[in-house]
């Protein structure tokens, strides 16, 4: 016998584009994310204390791991950098999106993982995590991050 019905399902998709100094779109990255135990509790937080000042998981942090996300994980493999992202939300779309932009110098390293965590420098409870093929922010580019998340 199922003990709470009909469960509750979180989907994610994370998408990043990188720009080169014209604004020129170079290369795009799309995957699914792997949401984390911790992403779990936080979403958990939110809906059981709505009335709580409780952090908001809108810090998207970039890295250069290999290690394949997991939900167990906790951090990056190798943190590279994080910026605080814009939310969205569009009422009745049961979705939420995070989105940031790592200007040009910031971050620049082959960058091959993400992440979204509730404080910002990849601290915190993360979210979500994905890994992927290398991009390779160069000194003068910019990567915009878009985390995407679907309740069902």
């Amino acid at each position: 016998m199922e003990k709470f019905g009909v469960p509750l399902r979180l989907k994610g998709h994370m998408q990043i584009l990188l720009f080169d100094e014209f604004g020129n779109l170079k290369e795009i990255r799309e995957k699914d994310n792997v949401f984390c135990v911790g992403g779990y509790d936080l979403v958990a937080e939110r809906v059981g204390n709505p009335g709580g000042s409780l952090a908001v998981a809108n810090h998207i942090c970039i890295g250069t791991g290999t290690t394949a996300a997991n939900s167990t994980d906790t951090a990056l493999a190798g943190f590279v950098f994080s910026r605080s992202g814009a939310y969205s939300h569009l009422s009745g779309s049961q979705t939420w999106s995070i989105q940031t932009t790592f200007a040009a110098g910031e971050g620049t390293a082959a960058i091959t993982e993400s992440g979204v965590f509730e404080l910002s420098g990849g601290l915190g409870k993360m979210l979500a995590r994905q890994t992927f093929a290398v991009i390779n922010k160069g000194a003068s580019d910019t990567l915009q991050v878009t985390w995407t998340f679907r309740v069902s």
